[in-house]
């Protein structure tokens, strides 16, 4: 089985990129690979919602970036884990505008165990984290549970690994992860993911 951990920041080897290292050793210690894909670095273009990856035979986005890329990771994947880390109380620019894009193109998710994971300096996390969710949340996702939210504080990599009860907490993350994976693997012959379909759309405009 196979976890894709996005970074969505723009450093490949910043306090994010450490946090989900850190993570994918703990998921190899349960015989779960997991493969970082980077795609905050550089300009990313937002998603315009002008729906061109529903009307490309592919269903990809019109622009041909390292987004598509990991949109097909994703959808290949039994797992994610979706890391960004924390300005101004939210989400990083390019993390948002690149996952904006991944999700809307229908990143597939439902039945999949997934976590949201967050890197703040100080304070702020807790805001990002919830965003983060909500991704999750409306892909279908089955979110991996823990202890507390899923922040780990620090400035870099080596700091964040002396917050030591946000090292536990993403110990926790990966170790339901890989439980999940174990059960809704054994299970998905057995019991199908149920039916979620999305036609009945309101705009509350009358």
């Amino acid at each position: 089985m196979k976890v894709l951990a996005i970074n969505g920041s723009p450093k490949e080897n910043g306090s994010t990129a450490s946090a989900l290292r850190f993570m994918a050793e703990t998921l190899a210690g349960a015989g779960i690979e997991t493969e970082i894909a980077h795609i905050g670095k550089g300009p990313v273009q937002g998603c315009t919602g002008c729906n061109g990856c529903d009307e490309t035979r592919d269903g990809k986005c019109i622009y041909n970036d390292n987004i598509n890329a990991a949109f097909d990771k994703l959808n290949a994947a039994d797992g994610l884990i979706l890391g960004a880390p924390t300005y101004y109380g939210g989400i990083a620019g390019g993390a948002k505008s690149a996952f904006d894009r991944l999700f809307y193109m229908g990143a597939d998710l439902k039945g999949k165990p997934a976590a949201a994971i967050t890197v703040a300096r100080r304070s702020g996390g807790e805001d990002t984290f919830h965003q983060l969710n909500s991704y999750l949340t409306l892909s279908g996702a089955v979110i991996a549970p823990s202890t507390y939210w899923n922040v780990i504080h620090g400035n870099s990599g080596e700091e964040i690994m002396r917050d030591t009860e946000g090292v536990r907490i993403l110990r926790c993350v990966c170790e339901s992860m890989a439980w999940l994976l174990n059960i809704i693997h054994a299970a998905k012959n057995s019991v199908p993911f149920p039916e979620m379909k999305r036609d009945a759309w309101m705009n509350f405009i009358r």
